[in-house]
């Protein structure tokens, strides 16, 4: 496999971690996991509410760069690769909402937020994914969202963290070639 797992028990974000991480050598295809983020975020600086343990949160930073000029595809490819994965572990088939939301049944299980640092003609992308995994019990931050989010555990009770994790990782491998032509990522 293309990427190296780094688990952490909490992280401020992951997101956070991987752009200090961009471009350095050793740093290609680091994936990293926390089991809490103490400042998880979301499109427009929202908050990524994960219960400790509940979600899989983890910001992969791609192999190789990426060109420039396709970088408006990259969250569209995390999002195709994360349901790939999804229905390769649980056999759930995720709805994708653009740019960087899968939903269940019409509530969200998982958002996408990537960040790159840009060098040249390339850039180097880490995909930051929080997928709702396991739900956790009687959580009042959860329950104050409206609608509320779905998590994979309510249609597949066996689910792990570490097997969607590996269903993504292999998604993401099997895809990779695709970010040479973002049109097609789109269509």
């Amino acid at each position: 496999m293309l990427f190296d797992i780094r688990a952490y028990a909490e992280t401020e974000s992951t997101n956070d971690d991987a752009l200090a991480l961009l471009g350095q050598p050793g740093a290609a295809g680091a994936v990293l996991v926390a089991d809490f983020q103490r400042a998880g975020r979301g499109r427009r600086a929202r908050a990524w509410i994960a219960p400790p343990g509940s979600s899989l949160l983890a910001t992969t930073i791609l192999p190789q760069p990426v060109g420039r000029d396709a970088l408006w595809a990259v969250t569209l490819w995390t999002a195709l690769g994360v349901a790939d994965g999804i229905e390769a572990a649980t056999g759930i088939r995720v709805a994708l909402q653009w740019p960087n939301d899968l939903l269940i049944d019409g509530r969200k299980c998982c958002g996408i937020l990537c960040v790159s640092r840009v060098a040249g003609e390339g850039a180097w992308v880490g995909c930051g994914t929080g997928v709702n995994v396991l739900r956790p019990a009687n959580d009042d931050a959860l329950a104050a969202i409206d609608p509320p989010p779905a998590f994979l555990s309510d249609h597949a009770p066996a689910v792990t963290r570490d097997a969607v994790l590996d269903a993504i990782l292999r998604a993401y491998e099997a895809r990779l070639n695709d970010l040479a032509d973002p049109a097609q990522i789109a269509r």
